[in-house]
């Protein structure tokens, strides 16, 4: 299971503020984060889509859940942590591992929380060797 930017319940959910702001508060708060353009501020309808996206996706995310009598997963999980990540500090991002019983490995790689989207990362090649490592890849 790969996890990223996200961390282990029963930890609070980052962003949990964000819903609430108004369209130019949450863009400007993501704009900070590098997760949104400053371009989308010139364009009010285009910025009230993205941030209706957003408002959407972070429901979902706070949705989820791990009740404490759950037992852990029972495959291996590989968690990816930004280095310069304000919202998933690595301590976070290692609270994943009571979630397995098949071991659980940090990967921190360098950029903030939207690692995965910043091309400098080079992101896609860290999953290629991860995946690439994996016991069920039929190389």
């Amino acid at each position: 299971l790969l996890l990223g930017a996200y961390p282990a319940a029963p930890l609070t959910p980052p962003l949990g503020e964000l819903p609430a702001l108004d369209d130019t508060a949450l863009a400007r708060r993501l704009i900070g984060l590098g997760g949104m353009s400053s371009t989308l501020l010139a364009y009010p309808q285009w910025l009230k889509a993205a941030a209706d996206v957003v408002r959407d996706d972070l429901r979902v995310c706070h949705s989820a859940g791990f009740a404490p009598d759950e037992s852990p997963l029972p495959v291996p999980l590989d968690v990816f942590a930004g280095t310069a990540d304000p919202l998933l500090p690595l301590a976070r991002a290692r609270a994943w591992a009571r979630h397995t019983t098949r071991g659980c490995r940090v990967h921190e790689v360098p950029g903030g929380h939207f690692f995965a989207h910043d091309p400098a990362v080079g992101f896609p090649a860290v999953l290629r060797r991860i995946l690439s490592e994996s016991p069920l890849n039929p190389r």
